[in-house]
């Protein structure tokens, strides 16, 4: 028995340590561009020759924010209703020809989670990483892509093993100077009781409204369908998450920040609907120069997939 236990502690390190190493290792790489292409000193600064003839630009943000569950009500005494996410974001990007853009993103979240838990916590979210390659084509008066996305997303199981889910996303995309559309479809798995999600399919508007020369208004819809599969059982039709968010953004010096809420539905066939609200705050710092503006708008406006296959499956 003390041997199993030593084991599972063993294990559960394991791959807490992993997860420290690759956010140390993501940490590295971005503080190495804040040290070498930061917009710091404007004009003056002794990097502005750098930043601006560099073949390489993104950008990269901290946010944080809370989203709240509570008024769901129909949820069991040890599973979370609010949770705090923490997250850093960060693109890469590199003109490949005159008309064209590759471009590397990644997304790391950890879920704080309080509010309505028992012991031991049940159905919550902990943590999500979200891998992207991206191709983009630029026209005259608009730009078309295609990503290919990876996501893992933990979450805390009672009385069976931790879910953990590996979810592979492609999906195409459009964008003007003031719209972004992207339709996307994928397929998850997790290891709880041969659960998995799998023909994901979504779509994901984005609007931009200028109200001065630095301040935007941004309006989203997200909207995702997805299976579910349970041992032998028949897949189950009709599961949806939807999301409506609203923010705005005001530009610095050398950099923007960004004030936002957003609504979440989720419904999982004949189950109780589970509905939430949050709000969050995120600073942006951009490096180098990016050939196209449109790359920055598709880039700072990714499709929340990372938390639909979270909290879908969390609360299946």
């Amino acid at each position: 028995m003390i041997r199993i236990d030593l084991y599972k502690k063993l294990n559960k390190g394991i791959k807490h340590m992993k997860y420290i190493i690759l956010f140390t290792y993501s940490l590295s790489f971005l503080l190495s561009f804040l040290i070498n292409n930061s917009y710091a000193g404007g004009k003056d600064s002794q990097f502005s020759d750098i930043m601006t003839t560099s073949n390489y630009y993104g950008s990269y943000s901290l946010s944080a924010g809370q989203l709240d569950w509570s008024k769901n009500g129909t949820s069991a005494d040890n599973e979370p209703m609010l949770y705090q996410p923490i997250s850093i974001d960060s693109w890469l990007g590199k003109k490949l020809t005159q008309d064209t853009e590759g471009v590397l993103s990644a997304k790391f979240t950890y879920y704080g989670r309080s509010g309505n838990i028992g012991e031991p916590e049940d159905d919550a979210i902990r943590q999500a990483l979200n891998l992207n390659l991206l191709h983009l084509r630029h026209y005259d008066n608009s730009t078309s892509y295609i990503n290919l996305g990876y996501i893992y997303s933990e979450e805390n199981e009672t009385g069976s093993s931790n879910l953990d889910a590996n979810s592979f996303i492609v999906s195409t995309g459009l964008a003007t100077e003031s719209i972004v559309l992207e339709f996307g479809i994928g397929s998850s798995n997790t290891e709880t009781r041969s659960y998995y999600v799998d023909e994901i399919i979504y779509y994901n508007l984005t609007y931009k409204l200028p109200i001065s020369s630095k301040i935007n208004l941004i309006a989203t819809k997200h909207y995702t369908e997805y299976e579910r599969k349970i041992a032998s059982i028949s897949d189950s039709d009709g599961d949806e998450m939807d999301i409506s968010g609203l923010k705005v953004t005001y530009d610095l010096k050398n950099s923007f920040i960004t004030l936002g809420g957003e609504r979440y539905t989720i419904k999982n066939g004949p189950a109780p609907e589970h509905t939430g609200g949050s709000i969050y705050f995120s600073w942006t710092l951009p490096f180098g120069k990016s050939p196209n503006s449109r790359t920055n708008f598709i880039l700072d406006n990714r499709p929340a997939v990372d938390r639909v296959i979270g909290f879908g499956a969390a609360f299946n």
